[in-house]
């Protein structure tokens, strides 16, 4: 019977194009080319079963950010709301249960105390955000769906609106409804001015309107949409209203005058269905049932963003952060983050293949470098990402962190090598040109230096003191470089090469200290013993998946120590 430790786990479906275990040994990460990246807990070696944003059984139809940006409530089509961390997607208490159909809309309070809902039950139901249960009883009024609901400025006040062409205005601290306001057809959205004064509704008919919320006197008539106004939403100043329609174009008015700031906003190939500013007002963020997301610049009313696609099927909802980094979408599929700066999305992370892993020394964040240019950030604990470096302009092969966990080193197919401050993950210099492909990367421990490998054969020494880059030494094997690899101590450096070598040398001096380590077949990785005195290499053929062998070699004399053992065939990139 086989010792359990040396089973084969289970569970990719194809190529595995990097590992690394985390520096306690309590997990593996594991880079493929079909998902993102896979963590295992050795040696039960079970996949982690945390996917963000996980519980809802039905369609997401409406979602809301807590005031101070912490948590995201959402409201689904399964009769449920459910709240999140909004950093990592991990569900906060048990569902929100009371309404007898689907959800669809929710608010939160000023306060973030409690959250306001709307179903297609025709009730309005009232939360509270830390117990989870109903603060007072459903508030009956309507006789149809309800789909709109929204907290006035200062709390005091709620408005619903719904298919029953009925605007209705509640006590937020009894529920007793003190005014009703009957439209032409049904009422799809309602939002307050920032100022609280004003009130504008959207419905069937392709009309807005506006009413004083002092006597529900109305002051204003807003038409020019072609078809049903899916949503209206005031500008964090005031200044202006969007509106979003079946016509598949979004308008800007002026709050004041009521008239078109910009011809319509056209890109959507669909109705659109939400609408969301960014808290400084500068950008307008839409949604559509085409499956895409655009992104406005509101002053020139030009398209700055997308399309962005990561939905499959319509888009319901979408809003931005209270801190204007993220906004969050939602449909028929789940629930998505993205970054409001690049478009980037950051929660659930999409499938792009992950080709290196490094963790930090103290394991807390991994580094995952993805064949899409960018690298990103995990936050172990929290299992969410914390940032995405926009790092190269193709594929990240390979990833060095320098000892102190301050530095990161990344080569890439676009022949450059970058290195980058892990606490503010900005570029540190300018990039380190190569010849072609960086295939490996590796800090010197005082990280006061980047030892580089590339494709054509090229062996680099790089000086990175205070983000100035100076290249002190250059060697050339006869072929590709896959590994390079310091000493612990950082008195040697070493390079592995499909040319059969591994060539070691003094790292102050530059020059060999052993005869070259000569092999029968390629090297794919070599590496020094945690004492510098013994250097472990691994050959195969990476192309073709050929058995591979390990051997073992004293570093001083560049004696064989071990016959050769046999292992498997090796993964495409390991460093």
């Amino acid at each position: 019977m086989e010792d359990a430790a040396f089973q084969p786990f289970k569970g990719h479906t194809g190529w595995i194009l990097a590992l690394a275990y985390s520096p306690d040994g309590a997990l593996l990460a594991t880079g493929v080319p079909e998902d993102a990246v896979w963590l295992w807990n050795p040696p039960i070696m079970k996949e982690t079963d945390f996917k963000p944003f996980k519980g809802h059984t039905d369609a997401v139809y409406t979602l809301a950010y807590s005031p101070d940006g912490k948590f995201l409530a959402t409201g689904s089509d399964d009769k449920t709301i459910r709240i999140w961390d909004a950093a990592t997607g991990r569900q906060v208490g048990g569902a929100l249960e009371g309404h007898t159909d689907a959800i669809r809309a929710i608010a939160y309070s000023p306060d973030g105390q409690h959250l306001v809902s709307s179903s297609l039950d025709c009730t309005v139901r009232v939360w509270g955000t830390t117990t989870h249960q109903m603060i007072m009883a459903p508030l009956n009024g309507h006789t149809n769906p309800v789909i709109d609901v929204q907290y006035s400025p200062d709390g005091t006040h709620i408005a619903s609106g719904g298919y029953d062409n009925l605007l209705k205005l509640w006590a937020a601290q009894d529920g007793k409804c003190v005014a009703t306001i009957t439209h032409p057809s049904g009422v799809n959205s309602v939002s307050f001015s920032p100022s609280g004064e004003h009130l504008a509704t959207a419905f069937n008919n392709a009309i807005i309107r506006i009413f004083a919320v002092n006597g529900f006197e109305r002051i204003r008539e807003l038409s020019g949409h072609l078809g049903p106004v899916s949503i209206v939403q005031y500008s964090p100043d005031g200044s202006f209203i969007a509106s979003a329609s079946h016509d598949f174009t979004i308008r800007l008015w002026g709050s004041q005058s009521g008239e078109l700031v910009h011809n319509s906003l056209r890109g959507h190939k669909g109705i659109v269905n939400n609408i969301s500013f960014s808290p400084d007002g500068l950008q307008l963020v839409s949604c559509s049932q085409d499956e895409t997301i655009l992104v406005w610049d509101v002053t020139s009313g030009e398209c700055i963003s997308g399309p962005l696609y990561g939905h499959q099927g319509a888009i319901d909802a979408i809003q931005c952060s209270p801190d204007g980094a993220r906004f969050a979408s939602c449909g028929l599929d789940g629930i998505r983050v993205w970054s409001i700066r690049d478009g980037v999305q950051v929660l659930p992370q999409r499938e792009v293949s992950v080709s290196a892993v490094k963790f930090t020394p103290d394991g807390a964040r991994l580094a995952g470098g993805g064949q899409d240019g960018n690298i990103r950030i995990w936050d172990m604990k929290a299992s969410a990402i914390l940032h995405v470096i926009e790092a190269h302009k193709d594929i990240v092969v390979t990833l060095s962190i320098s000892s102190n966990g301050l530095l990161l080193a990344s080569g890439s197919d676009d022949k450059t090598a970058r290195i980058w401050d892990l606490r503010s993950y900005e570029a540190l210099g300018e990039p380190l040109k190569h010849d072609a492909t960086v295939l490996s990367v590796c800090f010197a421990p005082d990280g006061l230096q980047v030892l580089t490998g590339s494709f054509d054969g090229a062996v680099h020494l790089w000086n990175i003191l205070q983000g100035h880059e100076e290249q002190v030494f250059v060697w050339r094997h006869e072929d590709m470089v896959n590994s390079v690899h310091f000493s612990g101590d950082g008195s040697k450096f070493l390079s592995a090469s499909d040319d059969r070598r591994v060539c070691v040398w003094d790292a102050a001096s530059t020059r060999k200290i052993s005869q070259t380590l000569q092999h029968d077949v390629s090297v794919n990785s070599a590496a020094f013993s945690p004492d510098g005195t013994q250097i472990v290499s691994c050959t195969g053929d990476h192309v073709y998946g050929s058995t591979s062998d390990l051997r073992l070699w004293d570093t001083k004399s560049g004696r064989l120590l071990r016959p050769k053992v046999r292992a498997h065939p090796p993964s495409y990139n390991t460093r």
